[in-house]
């Protein structure tokens, strides 16, 4: 989806490094003693994890040429506007469930006398049809910062077109390239979690950063295959922030019930997140649901006093993994606090056996 597919493929990650600063995603220092030979070329790239690419090759209309350390082709066109088979050629796309923000091309070669003298970059986004940035026989820096090269879902090829050749003998070679930028999740979903609060199913879900994410749809099954629509939840856009969500079902169904996510992008794009389920005990007798006030919550949250909670009563609670993080004896007084010192950014599920049966609720820790 993009910025979905919970993002292309809204992938489920539980530790992500939010994305702060760019670097290269494909790049080749190209040294091989004649490179020329293959097409494409890939032989010492390097890449971005998250995407796939073609090397550097070339169009039907030049031929590779002996020389060491660059990537060398003859039969440049002697014409003196653009020849649309005569390129270098580069192709880079995104995994599924990631996205290419582009920031630079950056490249060195060289022309022979007899040569090429006139370049054009360009892209397969528009059929090859404008300019980028203005290339040389030397190489240069070609920004790719523009919108038009940002939240790329799908694969782009990238041409270095030359041309005005003085003989179609002369030769032209990119001798090293970098592209600059990063290629992040659109979404970055960290915790994702369903559980039983009293008759309700109570979903929560973190997410380390956002790209252009509109909204979340929630969608429920009986069987874990057929889902229906049953809520939506707003997304927020573009954040680098953590961020934490919930929605609650009201009227789950008896029995299993199977929640997912449909991350949805302002441009429609979508993906699904991973499946959590749910089993509502119609025969467990069930305490209200536990109340914590702030919530979310810093370094110490209050438990309020309710029917059936009893002094001594032990609390406990577990983090998104299923494990007890943290066990606490119900206060004498009317509220108990609880200090959060010890626990780190995220969503918890409290669980406290009453006289009226089990209670369980959900807090956040956000600091």
């Amino acid at each position: 989806m993009k910025h979905g597919i919970l993002r292309v493929g809204f992938l489920m990650v539980m530790m992500g490094m939010v994305q702060v600063g760019w670097g290269q995603i494909f790049s080749n220092p190209i040294t091989d003693a004649n490179p020329s030979t293959s097409n494409p070329y890939t032989n010492g790239q390097t890449v971005n994890a998250n995407i796939t690419v073609s090397g550097i090759g070339r169009g039907p209309g030049i031929l590779g040429n002996n020389a060491s350390n660059r990537y060398n082709s003859r039969d440049w066109s002697t014409a003196t506007s653009i020849e649309s088979m005569d390129y270098f050629t580069f192709t880079l796309t995104p995994n599924v469930g990631y996205e290419i923000d582009f920031v630079s091309f950056v490249y060195t070669s060289q022309a022979s006398p007899d040569g090429p003298t006139v370049f054009a970059f360009r892209s397969s986004l528009d059929g090859f049809a404008s300019d980028i940035g203005v290339p040389t026989a030397g190489g240069t820096t070609i920004s790719l910062s523009s919108a038009t090269y940002q939240n790329i879902t799908a694969s782009i090829e990238f041409r270095l077109y030359g041309w005005d050749a003085n003989t179609s003998a002369g030769t032209f070679s990119v001798n090293d390239f970098t592209f600059n930028g990063f290629a992040p999740l659109p979404v970055e979903l960290t915790f994702f979690e369903a559980n039983s609060v009293k008759n309700n199913s109570v979903l929560t879900w973190s997410t380390a950063t956002e790209l252009n994410n509109d909204h979340f749809q929630v969608e429920r099954s009986a069987d874990g295959r057929s889902f229906d629509a049953i809520g939506k939840v707003n997304g927020a856009g573009t954040s680098y922030e953590t961020l934490h969500y919930a929605f609650t079902d009201e009227k789950p169904l008896a029995g299993w019930n199977y929640y997912r996510l449909k991350q949805v992008d302002f441009d429609g794009q979508y993906a699904y997140s991973p499946v959590r389920a749910v089993q509502m005990e119609q025969s467990v007798a069930v305490a209200d649901r536990l109340s914590f006030f702030p919530n979310p919550a810093g370094h110490e949250i209050v438990l309020k006093s309710q029917a059936g909670v009893s002094p001594g009563d032990r609390l406990e609670v577990f983090d998104q993994f299923g494990r007890v993080v943290l066990q606490v004896q119900v206060a004498e007084t009317p509220d108990t606090p609880i200090d959060l010192s010890g626990l780190s950014a995220g969503h918890y599920v409290a669980r406290l056996q009453t006289a009226n049966g089990l209670a369980t609720g959900t807090f956040v820790v956000n600091r």
